[in-house]
Formats: structure tokens, C-alpha cells, sequence
């Protein structure tokens, strides 16, 4: 059977075979420290992370350091998953950080590796050109047509402290919130979606599907969150009908959700932190980095997504869940509760006392 071809806007719409990087290519193992092979790699870096890693998260990890070795070596855009990678990396808030700052001359630009500076993810539509972006009278256009959409529809709403939530008819799930995920149609995208019926023909196809979305939220007139209560295992199947309706999208993306112990409650599920702001908190300048090395952006992006419990080598996504334990009134039965935890979360639980 011939391998699956990913849809085009996994990738940010880009053709199946990418141009190869006009850099010097350098064998791997040269930017490793001595007798170290590429797979030991992700081991050296993550090996004293306390509490332990998941097995799943160590094999996340290990693909996560090929893909950042074959960038380094000036390759990698014929592979479907680490453009995907590089996407997303790209898009993060702390690597954001540092590209802003490089164009800024506040940092120099050799912090950064270069296939995540914006000139080069730009040059390879990875990252959408700030042309692009909508301005406010963009945006005002792009609210007003998405209302008028949503009322054509005859579609519920309701108002939040977070907002306008638009219901849609859907089959009602009963996957476990941590496994839910959700899509971004953004900026330009927005107007063209529901001015060229793609996003109409889309929703009907997926209610047809069984896969309908339940909700969607448009924020600040640039941004239009689609959520599915769906199981991300659909995830792609979701995405092959955005793609073949012709909607260009970013995702899917799974906010962060941990297990928390209440004392009245039990076991309660919280969502703790957007996916976009999932991995925002390392600085640069606070750091004191001056250069790029693989072992330094590894050692902090690992860090980052371990904290969190995010997939390295697909940062939209989860890869685990914490059980916070305050106090650590329940360590002595830790294996119970992180049993009970997982069969409620579907994913793996990682154990923390505070």
C-alpha cells in the first residue's frame, strides 16, 4: 500500500515535495557532543526531568531531535511531518520571542537556527507574510460577514465571560475534554470562507460525516476557533473535508487540560491554558542565549513542552496530562488515582505533588 499523502494545509498548503535549503549540509552527528548518536540524544537532554517522563513522550521527543538534526543539516522539507513541525515551531509564542527581537536588532539573529527565522519560514509559506494580516477595517469586514453567516443559519448563540460561543447541530460526544481539539480559519482566510460558500460546504459535509463541530468563536475579528467534542484520532478526516472544500485552516490544535484532586469532588478536569499560549514562557534575553546550538534550543523546547505535557514532534497536540495532588494528600495512592485519572483524561497521567 502506498504511504498516505497528508492534506496540503497540514503543511500550510505547501506541494507535497519542498525545495531543499540553500545551507551548507553538516553530518549530524558533528553538532553532538563526542560519542553520542542522534536517538541518544533526546535521552542526554531529558533524562533527569523530574517526575519521569511517559514512555510516549521520550518517542515524541527522540522524532522531535531527528527533525531539528535534518534541519540543521539543510534538510527535512520533503518530509510531511517536519514541515508540519516547523509550522508550528515557527508559530510559537517564545520562538515569536526571538524572531520579532531579530528583526528588531534587539537580539542577534544568530539565536535563532535558520530555518525558524521569519524571512526564511516566509520565503517557504509557513508563516503568513504580515501584509497579509487583516487591519481594522479588515477585521470589521470579516466580523460582519461571519455574523451575517451565522444568521443566514438561524445558528445559537451564547454570551460568556469569554465571549460569543455560535452552537451548531452536532452528534453528541462523549470523549473526555483532554482529547478534544479544535481548528483556526484566521485572517483573510475568514472573508474568503464564508464570502466563497467553502466554509458552508465544509460544515455540511462533516454534519454528514457524523464530524460536525459543536461550537465556534470568532475573536477580535481575525480569528474563527472551530470546536470539535470529537476524538482527535478524527482529526484527520476533519481535515481531508476542510481541505477538499477548499477552506485553509491552521490546526488542530488541543488546549492543555490537567487532573486536579478536589476534596469534595474527587477527580475534576481543568483546562489550564490555550494551545497557543501553551508555550510561551522562555525569554531569550532573560536566558542570556547568545547563539544557536541544537543542545540549548532542545534542552529549552523540551523543557517547555514537558512541562506542559505537549507532543515535541507535533507541539499542537497533547501528549500527556499532569494529576496535580495539592499537598500531596493522596501520594500513597498515587497508582489508584492516576488509574482513575487516565481512564477519565484517555491519555497518559504524570503524578505531581505541590
Amino acid at each position: 500500500m502506498p504511504p498516505r499523502v497528508l492534506p496540503a494545509s497540514i503543511t500550510g498548503g505547501l506541494p507535497d515535495v519542498g525545495p531543499k535549503f540553500d545551507q551548507p549540509k553538516k553530518d549530524p552527528t558533528e553538532i553532538l557532543p563526542p560519542h553520542v548518536k542522534p536517538l541518544d540524544f533526546a535521552e542526554s537532554i531529558i533524562r533527569n526531568f523530574e517526575p519521569k517522563p511517559p514512555d510516549f513522550f521520550w518517542r515524541q521527543a527522540q522524532q522531535a531531535v531527528r527533525f531539528v538534526l535534518e534541519l540543521d543539516k539543510g534538510g527535512g522539507l520533503e518530509d510531511l511531518m517536519v514541515k508540519r513541525f516547523l509550522a508550528q515551531v515557527g508559530q510559537m509564542d517564545y520562538i515569536a520571542q526571538a524572531q520579532h527581537a531579530v528583526v528588531r536588532n534587539v537580539i542577534p539573529q544568530a539565536i535563532l537556527p535558520f530555518w525558524l527565522r521569519l524571512d526564511f519560514l516566509r520565503e517557504q509559506d509557513l508563516v503568513r507574510p504580515q501584509a497579509e494580516n487583516l487591519d481594522a477595517e479588515g477585521r470589521k469586514l470579516a466580523s460582519n460577514l461571519y455574523d451575517q453567516w451565522i444568521e443566514d443559519r438561524k445558528t445559537r448563540s451564547s454570551h460568556t465571560l469569554a465571549g460569543r460561543y455560535d452552537r451548531l447541530p452536532y452528534t453528541k460526544s462523549d470523549t473526555p475534554s483532554p482529547r478534544q481539539f479544535k481548528i483556526y480559519v484566521e485572517q483573510v482566510d475568514i472573508i474568503n470562507a464564508t464570502q466563497n460558500g467553502s466554509l458552508t460546504q465544509a460544515l455540511d459535509q462533516l454534519r454528514i460525516k457524523r464530524l460536525a463541530p459543536n461550537s465556534m468563536k470568532l475573536h477580535d475579528g481575525d480569528r474563527l476557533v472551530i470546536y470539535f467534542d470529537l476524538d482527535i484520532d478524527v482529526s484527520e478526516n476533519v481535515e481531508e473535508i476542510l481541505h477538499s472544500a477548499g477552506v485553509n485552516y491552521r490546526g488542530p490544535g488541543q488546549d492543555v487540560d490537567e487532573v486536579l484532586i478536589d476534596d469534595k469532588s474527587g477527580l475534576v478536569i481543568r483546562t489550564k491554558e490555550s494551545n497557543d499560549n501553551a508555550l510561551k514562557e522562555y525569554s531569550f534575553r532573560r536566558h542570556g542565549v547568545s547563539e544557536y546550538t541544537p543542545r540549548d534550543f532542545l534542552q529549552k523546547y523540551l523543557s517547555l513542552c514537558f512541562k506542559v505535557g505537549k507532543n515535541p514532534a507535533r507541539p499542537y497536540l497533547t501528549s500527556f496530562v499532569y494529576l496535580r495532588d495539592k499537598g500531596g494528600k493522596f501520594r500513597s495512592q498515587q497508582d489508584e488515582v492516576l488509574k482513575k485519572a487516565a481512564e477519565m483524561s484517555g491519555y497518559s497521567v504524570v503524578y505531581t505533588a505541590s
